[in-house]
């Protein structure tokens, strides 16, 4: 089932600009339904899988034919400006009146997407900056970070490359670490990962998560070890769920061990759903140094939520329920935001 919405009907109002109607009460996303004013020092940290950010120019390097106009899809310069203003709206939405200050974003093509994305009329205002790499992924689709510079000062940001023992020619999305200073003074290390995913069957490729996961491992292990105490936000879509054993080898009580934000109680379902199921997919671990009231710092995590503003869902025809509105399903055009939600968590200060 196909429906359309105003492309205004997620802006918040503080970040609209000319050119834009203001969006109605009935269709707007109020702020208090994400973001709790009193506490005014918070920032949001965010990470969405936008589902296949693709420009329109053939790149000849990557598998992009699927998002070339004479596809199957029908890709084009309309659909992909709409696309990037609804993933603008919905960061708007999510942060209330102001955008997160930190957003970890999966499956988009190259920096020239981002430039166009922090660029689009939605965000323009937020003067998002940007790390990213290009990663080996035979379909071209990289992790990135958008950040505003206010909020968070960049110190350096890395892409880490996952390698399996025994296939040289493996090729996947690298794990890419930020370190920068929060406002508050605090240094904070932000990984974002798109994990293998599930192709093939969940047990047959278990071991590229496992190696994934072993890979983070490393990279948090190795900040705790110069750094104990060390600020650390691990996020992205892991293509497993929080029970299953490449997060579990992340979370624990050792002290090196984060905290998986998506165990136990959330506020929705799931971020992804597969035939007629929720799973988070999408999930945020923290170091535990982010939740000990100890600390001479002040700043400590909130919980972790999904951002399912109903208009981020349509029904599923095939099952009992609604799923998120993606851009596609298949080759048909749905012209919605995302086959995942995106996740997102409060630092306060």
């Amino acid at each position: 089932m196909m429906k359309k919405f105003p492309f205004t009907a997620l802006c918040a109002v503080f970040f609209l600009v000319d050119g834009f109607s203001q969006p109605t009460a009935s269709s707007s996303i109020p702020s208090e339904e994400v973001q709790n004013k009193s506490n005014s020092g918070g920032i949001h940290i965010a990470f969405y899988n936008v589902e296949n950010l693709f420009d329109t120019i053939d790149q000849p390097e990557v598998d992009d034919s699927e998002f070339m106009p004479n596809a199957d899809k029908n890709w084009n310069s309309w659909k992909y400006d709409t696309k990037l203003t609804r993933i603008g709206q919905v960061l708007v939405g999510l942060g209330g009146e102001t955008p997160p200050a930190i957003v970890g974003l999966a499956e988009v093509e190259n920096r020239g997407v981002l430039e166009d994305l922090v660029g689009n009329r939605v965000l323009a205002r937020a003067a998002y900056k940007i790390a990213h790499f290009e990663s080996p992924d035979q379909r071209g689709i990289d992790v990135a970070l958008l950040y505003r510079e206010a909020e968070f000062k960049m110190v350096h940001a890395r892409a880490h490359a996952l390698l399996l023992n025994g296939e040289p020619d493996f090729r996947s999305r690298d794990i890419l670490h930020a370190k920068g200073i929060l406002r508050s003074g605090d240094t904070l290390h932000v990984f974002v990962n798109h994990w293998p995913s599930r192709y093939g069957g969940k047990e047959q490729s278990a071991y590229k998560r496992q190696a994934a996961s072993q890979l983070l491992k490393s990279l948090v292990d190795s900040i705790s070890s110069v750094t104990p105490g060390a600020l650390i936000v691990a996020m992205g879509d892991f293509n497993d769920h929080p029970s299953d054993e490449s997060l579990l080898n992340l979370s624990g009580d050792d002290t090196n061990k984060l905290v998986n934000l998506m165990q136990g109680e959330l506020n929705y379902e799931g971020s992804h759903r597969y035939r007629g199921e929720w799973a988070y997919l999408d999930q945020i671990l923290i170091s535990k140094s982010l939740r000990n009231p100890a600390r001479k710092r002040a700043i400590q995590a909130g919980v972790a939520k999904v951002y399912n503003h109903e208009l981020l869902l349509e029904k599923d025809d095939r099952y009992p329920g609604e799923m998120p509105f993606r851009t596609y399903f298949g080759p048909t055009y749905h012209n919605g935001y995302s086959d995942h939600l995106p996740v997102y968590l409060e630092l306060n200060y």
